[in-house]
């Protein structure tokens, strides 16, 4: 015989019962209203509805995921209620969700909806109508305890009485075929979904098969070697570079001839002097022929020189610092510490001043300035 249960019901239960606790979380969802929905039995539109008006973003897919799956026993039931907790609560963000007020309850809920499964045989049905029509047969028993005798008045039987007492067998007889015939649909309902999934998973075979067919396909393609290629981007690339480093320095060469009598005094003591360099050209220091008293817009340093010590910042001068966000690395790098790396439209800023110190005419670095993109 073929067995029924409440596993549609309960799941609908769970599922309403998890959008309840979903729309609990104000920090995922700050539209939210907080409260609960009050959809009747197995109508999943009044949830997708509830998800979508309190905006719980993404709550309707799962609700429209979760109504998919089937539940036809007590551990189906249960694996449903354990995947859509570990759903909702466990890993990254989610997990802050088992700290909610309402998280206890929600818990509970689930098991005690879980718990709730039940499964009823055609047989049963039967057996349970049968004992109740066996109940309604027997005369019901009068206890008596010491009361007096009376007489007893026998009475003959009314005609229609015994009329409506014979048609106790044709009801318990259509009440176990309409069973039989709950238990027929059931048999065809069941056999026309595992119908169902052999077309699916034949569908499922068959692509996977086509899958298989053009990855092979894949593999055969004509390998194209690319080596030649990538040699002839990096000679191209190494020649861009030696003519940017030549360019360079040239450029070196003019500002040098450029400032080869801008050097600061070295004999006045106690006088702060300031002065701007372009870039540390020796490396690990400014040489005096670098040294500018004026800033042109392409002075990225600011030497403030005092006796045989000085500080230097990189300038504010708004052209300075696009002239050298232009190529960081090589007008920054020997000079500075970067605490960050540049982003689009930034400006930079000096933490920490750098320190020189003079050495014959030239200055050496004795510590970077620590600088910061912002």
């Amino acid at each position: 015989m073929f067995a029924q249960n409440n596993g549609d019901s309960l799941k609908f239960e769970i599922i309403k019962a998890s959008t309840n606790f979903l729309a609990t979380d104000k920090a995922t969802f700050p539209n939210s209203s907080g409260k609960g929905s009050t959809c009747q039995a197995m109508d999943y539109n009044c949830l997708l509805s509830f998800c979508r008006t309190n905006k719980l973003i993404g709550a309707d897919k799962k609700v429209e995921n979760w109504m998919k799956k089937s539940i036809s026993s007590k551990d189906d039931l249960s694996k449903f209620k354990e995947a859509i907790l570990t759903e909702l609560t466990v890993g990254g963000e989610k997990a802050k969700r088992t700290k909610l007020d309402s998280y206890k309850k929600y818990n509970e809920s689930l098991s005690k909806i879980a718990s709730a499964f039940k499964e009823t045989s055609a047989t049963d049905i039967e057996d349970n109508t049968a004992n109740n029509n066996n109940e309604a047969s027997q005369p019901a028993k009068v206890e008596t305890a010491n009361e007096p005798i009376v007489p007893v008045v026998i009475k003959t039987t009314d005609p229609q009485e015994e009329s409506s007492q014979g048609w106790l067998p044709l009801i318990a007889f259509l009440m176990s075929f309409l069973a039989l015939g709950l238990g027929v649909y059931l048999f065809y309902k069941i056999k026309k979904r595992d119908e169902a999934r052999k077309d699916f998973n034949s569908e499922y075979f068959k692509l996977k098969e086509d899958f298989k067919d053009l990855k092979d396909r894949f593999a055969q393609r004509p390998v194209i070697d690319i080596k030649t290629f990538e040699e002839k981007l990096r000679n191209i690339e190494n020649v861009i570079q030696q003519n940017e480093q030549q360019s360079r320095k040239v450029e070196l060469q003019i500002e040098n001839r450029n400032y080869t009598d801008r050097q600061p005094p070295v004999n006045v003591r106690n006088i702060v002097q300031q002065y701007y360099a372009k870039l540390p050209d020796l490396g690990n220091g400014f040489s005096a022929g670098i040294l500018a008293a004026n800033q042109n817009g392409e002075q990225i340093f600011e030497l403030e020189i005092r006796d045989d010590r000085a500080t230097y910042v990189v300038s504010s001068d708004n052209s300075a610092q696009k002239y050298a966000l232009s190529d960081f690395n090589y007008y920054l790098s020997n000079a500075c510490d970067f605490l960050n790396q540049p982003v689009k439209n930034c400006r930079i800023h000096t933490q920490e001043k750098g320190t020189v110190v003079k050495s014959g005419n030239n200055w050496l670095i004795q510590n970077k300035a620590k600088i910061e993109f912002k």
